[in-house]
């Protein structure tokens, strides 16, 4: 092991203070002679120290020109105003440290620090904050406050450093400084407690301050308005602190002087407690004091650079104990987009879906797109052998083959309850499978609003369904024969008619054919429908959305058209997007006319639906219709675009058409400024595009998003394509789960048919989910209102009014908050004190007179209590059971409804919280010992103590 030279030469060892004397001067030289200074290397060639002073200078002496320094008086004990207590330097001992400076805070409440600082240092430190100041970051206190951050007789120019901002501010030295200051505190915070009765757990930020050179640079700085925030901030830090820090980093010096408070501690806990100290900080002093001791003053005489901070004490936790009133009123929306005026409205009561990865209720969807799943498998073989058609090079496959074998597959299509439906075997074998699903999801989204096929044969309903599809493959399935079944079989209008014939509705019945946005042409004019209640109003509306590939040929037109992604993936947004990939899925929703707010999921507040004209060719996207289109939409809405929280994109992930909907988006929500981005996804990158169903699944994933306030976010997102606009409006794209910013929101949907059929639709909804904790809401509730109300009084702020809770809060105190339904975001919070519990418990337990205790050693009888030797300790002894475990807890004055035990069952532990009295307390003690063994127990209760002690007789 090797050890490090450290030689004691003439009594002298590296690191101890020194003083100069009789060192020889060169002409033209300083005078270091009677100067103190840290002792550093010896040089045994030379017979030389070498010795650092405070300036920051070090220079060689001979060993015998340095002597150590003897008999420095210390500030406040006969020592001067430049004295100081501790040296810093680099071979000071960190655990010393800590040690005097807690000693010194102990003795006299204050300690003075000096470290070596160098004089540039001091003058680069000033004008770092001097370029902080011309850039216009620094500020003024108001009058109330500034005295009392900054210390009497000292007005200046502040700034607040923030260690983690480093755009604001980056000047390395005296983010060190601050760095000092938080050392210093990890190292007396241990001793703290004890030495000044209050623990300490965080510091303040540190705070710069240039003090003003005179009345014509105050005159730049007039003193603020106080406000509540202003001095809400500071009474919270100033009833916390425990000790101040104020460093000179110079590089004029100050002149601090502690003024003893009139309601000090005892002079006897500080023994070398003076009334007033006065202390020259040079640049490099710091002082730290402890703040119930003394007030602070100071004066400087130049420009100077001040570095403050606070040591705090734990911040008072306030735990809500009860919530009474209408708690609905932490569900009000203050500030989110309200809900369309009137009673004519269209409500969504109930939704169903059937869709890939067996998501086949709307909320195991919900739970598959909040975790961002991807439902995409290989094609199995129960539809067709798409390894024969398979091609894996794009530009070399065959007119009949095609490069994609994946897509989202509905699994068990081919299961079907016909019985429940009232349909024959016969007409069943024949049916299209899209029939199936339409009534297989159509009865689920029936059954949300109470009607079932039983009751549907009893009553017949004035309703309509609209269903959304495209493509027809089954009438080239084979199927034997239908007999007369095969035309309903195969016609696909019958897809509508048949649901209607099941379930007796006589209202409008119909299918559309757009293409990719058939189900939100579906959804838009059977709403039409419910809306208009002049001649034949309806009772409800269905809107159903429906794809199934049976047959490889649309896989095989579209791989030749190269629209299909070769990878399997729908990437919206991203910037490998390269087309996408097919899916399987039936959706549906229904909804009733009127204001059903406490039944309804949420609205359809408004659609519209066009047609891009003529535009670059049949199938290119065409920008202003697709605008126009969201006008119409936003218009019937009665809506801004600024109150949208959600578009929900078309988004099938190809190089062309999400720039173009994304244009369209941008140019909508650019007209006005919103008050937070736009969230942008899609369902495609999930579940694929379901062609004419696309809009449907895109619609229930809405009305699932403004139900419960959530965005999901869009998969197969990792870089940007980069011809998205995306710094031109305020924009997210969505790649995690997200919540809106309000209570309430809106999730708008776009659908673009490939020939040029546009729809847009817009839902409204609110949490309708369980409003959680309701204690947690309404702490969230009272942190967000502004600061209670300051009333500053005096020159001592432990004497100022204000509606927070009191300077001399305890342990037990209850306060009550009032949150009106009046109220606005800009009501200030006024904490009230209830009746304080403490005194009538108190009280109660003066009253008690003895205590018993009572366990399994005496079968849950009660023995009283002997009184201890001490006030307030009553003992007992008793016998361990043959099990080898003893139970037991006590009964004040033997009553078996004052009983006290320990906060956990089975408590084990003899720190555990001893609580009560109170009635039916079950939880005990429980100790483990060998049987017939006598153990002493022991309880104190006093005014401010309890506590519990088991132990052998012996001991």
């Amino acid at each position: 092991m090797m050890l490090a030279y450290d030689p004691v030469v003439n009594g002298l060892r590296q690191g101890c203070l020194v003083k100069i004397s009789g060192a020889p001067t060169k002409a033209g030289d300083p005078d270091h002679n009677g100067k103190l200074g840290q002792l550093g290397e010896f040089d045994a060639g030379a017979m030389t120290f070498n010795v650092a002073f405070f300036d920051g200078a070090s220079v060689n002496f001979d060993v015998n020109h340095v002597v150590l320094a003897n008999n420095l008086a210390k500030p406040g004990e006969g020592g001067g105003e430049d004295s100081f207590d501790l040296l810093l330097s680099s071979q000071t001992s960190p655990q010393v440290l800590g040690e005097e400076v807690s000693t010194c805070l102990f003795e006299k409440g204050f300690c003075v620090l000096r470290s070596a600082q160098r004089a540039e240092d001091s003058e680069k430190a000033l004008e770092a904050a001097k370029e902080l100041d011309e850039n216009g970051k620094f500020f003024r206190f108001p009058e109330e406050v500034e005295e009392h951050y900054l210390g009497e007789g000292t007005t200046g120019k502040c700034f607040w450093l923030d260690p983690d901002d480093h755009k604001t501010f980056q000047d390395t030295l005296v983010l060190g400084y601050d760095a000092g200051l938080t050392t210093i505190a990890s190292l007396i915070q241990p001793y703290v407690e004890d030495t000044c009765g209050a623990q300490i757990t965080e510091r303040s930020p540190a705070l710069l301050t240039i003090p003003f050179k005179g009345d014509v640079e105050e005159d730049d700085y007039p003193s603020p308005e106080a406000t509540d925030k202003v001095l809400g901030t500071f009474l919270t830090t100033w009833r916390r602190q425990v000790l101040r820090i104020v460093q000179c980093v110079g590089p004029t010096s100050v002149a601090l002087a502690l003024a003893r408070k009139d309601d000090s501690p005892a002079v006897e806990r500080l023994p070398k407690l003076k009334e007033d100290v006065e202390i020259t900080c040079e640049r490099g002093t710091m002082v730290i004091f402890r703040c119930n001791c003394f007030d602070l003053e100071c004066k400087s005489s130049g420009e100077t650079l001040l570095l403050s901070a606070a040591l705090l004490k734990p911040c008072p936790e306030m735990i809500i104990e009860s919530v009474e009133g209408d708690l609905e009123l932490f569900r009000t929306i203050s500030s989110g987009p309200p809900a369309p005026p009137g009673d004519e409205l269209a409500n969504v009561m109930a939704m169903g879906s059937r869709m890939a990865a067996n998501w086949d209720e709307p909320e195991a969807a919900f739970t598959g797109l909040l975790s961002s799943t991807d439902a995409v498998v290989k094609i199995p073989l129960r539809r067709f052998d798409i390894d024969i058609y398979y091609h894996e090079d794009m530009n070399a496959m065959a007119p009949w083959q095609t490069y994609c074998r994946h897509m989202c597959v509905v699994e068990a299509a081919e299961y079907f309850d016909n019985k429940l439906f009232e349909i024959s075997n016969m007409e069943t074998q024949g049916m299209d499978p899209r029939q199936r699903m339409v009534m297989e999801v159509g009865a689920k989204v029936l059954a949300g609003i109470g009607i079932t096929k039983t009751t549907a044969n009893r009553q017949v309903s004035n309703a309509g369904i609209a269903v959304g599809t495209d493509g027809h493959e089954w009438p080239s399935m084979p199927k034997g024969d239908l007999g007369a079944c095969g035309n309903s079989s195969n016609a696909l209008g019958i897809t509508a008619n048949r649901f209607s014939f099941t379930f007796n509705m006589r209202g409008p019945n119909f299918l559309i054919d757009t293409a990719c946005s058939a189900s939100l042409y579906a959804a838009h004019y059977i709403k039409t429908s419910l809306m208009e209640r002049r001649w034949d109003p309806l009772e409800w509306c269905l809107a159903i959305g429906v794809q199934l590939y049976i047959s490889v040929d649309g896989f095989i037109g579209c791989s030749q058209a190269h629209m299909l992604s070769p990878e399997g993936r729908c990437k919206t947004f991203n910037a490998s997007a390269d087309g996408y990939q097919r899916g399987d899925g039936t959706n549906g929703f229904v909804m009733k006319h009127g204001n059903l707010k406490d039944e309804r999921y949420g609205l359809f507040r408004g659609s519209n639906v066009n047609q891009d004209g003529r535009s670059a060719s049949l199938t290119a996207p065409n920008g202003p219709a697709q605008e126009q289109c969201i006008w119409g939409a936003i218009r019937e809405a009665r809506m801004t675009p600024p109150e949208s929280s959600v578009w929900e994109c078309h988004g099938t992930g190809t190089s062309l058409g999400d720039p173009i909907e994304v244009g369209a988006v941008r140019k909508v929500q650019i007209k006005n400024p919103r008050s937070e981005p736009l969230m942008l996804a899609s369902i495609k990158a999930n579940i694929g595009h379901l062609e004419g169903g696309a809009a449907m699944s895109a619609m229930v994933k809405c009305i699932l998003q403004v139900s419960s306030t959530t965005c999901c976010p869009t998969g197969h997102f990792r870089s940007l394509n980069p011809h998205l606009e995306h710094s031109t409006f305020d924009a997210i794209y969505q790649t995690e789960c997200a919540h809106f910013h309000y209570a309430c929101g809106h999730s708008q949907v776009s659908s673009f048919g490939f020939g040029g059929s546009n729809g847009h639709g817009i839902f409204w909804g609110e949490d309708i989910c369980d409003i959680g904790d309701i204690k947690v809401l309404a702490m969230s509730k009272i942190k967000k209102r502004p600061y209670p109300e300051v009333r500053p009084v005096g020159r001592n702020p432990d004497n100022w009014d204000s509606d927070w809770p009191a300077v001399d809060a305890k342990d037990g105190d209850k306060y009550t908050v009032t949150i009106d339904q009046d109220d606005t975001d800009e009501t200030p919070i006024k904490w009230e004190l209830k009746a304080s519990p403490r005194d009538e418990e108190q009280e109660e337990e003066d009253d008690i007179a003895f205590y018993e205790i009572t366990g399994n050693f005496n079968e849950w009888t009660s023995d009283r209590m002997m009184a201890g030797s001490v006030t307030g300790v009553f003992v007992t002894t008793v016998e361990v059971p043959e099990s080898g475990i003893l139970e037991f807890r006590f009964l004040a004055d033997g009553d078996e409804e004052k009983v006290l035990g320990p906060a956990a069952p089975k408590c084990t532990r003899k720190t555990e919280k001893i609580i009560g009295p109170e009635k039916g307390l079950k939880n005990s003690w429980m100790v483990h010992g060998v049987a017939g063994m006598e153990l002493e127990v022991q309880l104190l209760m006093s005014k401010k103590w309890r506590s519990v002690m088991w132990l052998k007789p012996a001991d």
